[in-house]
């Protein structure tokens, strides 16, 4: 007789964050690390996620080292944390982008971190194509040497420069890595936001860094 494997799953970080949400102030949740952990524990979830302020905060407060003893004493096996924009653009927006990609990654091996999730701006600013394909490039090879998949969670842009026969709604981009054991490869869209397909990247492990925006 055939066993069918009891299905894990992992609350996203809002699903314990309490009284906050995306665009509306502060991202930074007002429930105790402790709680919320013991809290989706108890609910029956095997996955945790957290966004940057709030891995912060915690790492300030209780480190690192106590949040993973939570995680473990709980019985969470799945850890995800959010959110990484502005990966392809320079200047200060970048700078900030930068800072955010070495906190989740530096986290990553503390925690036992699967995936990060990044994603667009709410800006809809026009962007290379190439720049953006090459910059996700980097961002998932960063990720592979953290040892996490960089996860792209589909958002409506930022839309290509490039022309196209499709409308902004619905810009793609696509990103292939050649010659490796593990391709890396990622379609973006603003038709499967909407229909709730989401698509990740599994990069392959070559780089050292979090992308520069300096050349």
């Amino acid at each position: 007789m055939t066993t069918t494997p009891t299905p894990e799953f992992l609350a996203a970080c809002w699903t314990s964050a309490g009284d906050v949400m995306p665009a509306r102030g502060s991202d930074l949740s007002p429930v105790p690390i402790r709680e919320r952990i013991e809290a989706v524990a108890q609910t029956g979830y095997t996955g945790f996620g957290l966004t940057r302020p709030d891995l912060v905060a915690a790492r300030e407060t209780v480190g690192l080292g106590e949040v993973a003893k939570m995680l473990a004493h709980n019985g969470i096996t799945h850890v995800q944390l959010e959110w990484i924009t502005n990966w392809w653009t320079t200047g200060e927006a970048r700078a900030v982008s930068d800072q955010v990609c070495r906190d989740l990654f530096e986290a990553a091996p503390v925690l036992g971190v699967d995936n990060i999730k990044v994603g667009a701006d709410d800006d809809g600013v026009p962007v290379s194509r190439d720049m953006l394909c090459e910059q996700f490039d980097a961002l998932a090879s960063a990720g592979a040497e953290a040892g996490v998949k960089v996860s792209n969670s589909t958002t409506a842009g930022p839309p290509c420069e490039e022309p196209t026969s499709r409308t902004p709604s619905t810009t793609e981009f696509r990103v292939e890595k050649a010659n490796s054991t593990s391709r890396s490869s990622s379609t973006q869209s603003a038709e499967s936001a909407s229909t709730g397909r989401g698509v990740s990247s599994t990069c392959r492990r070559t780089s050292g860094h979090c992308p520069s925006s300096t050349p």
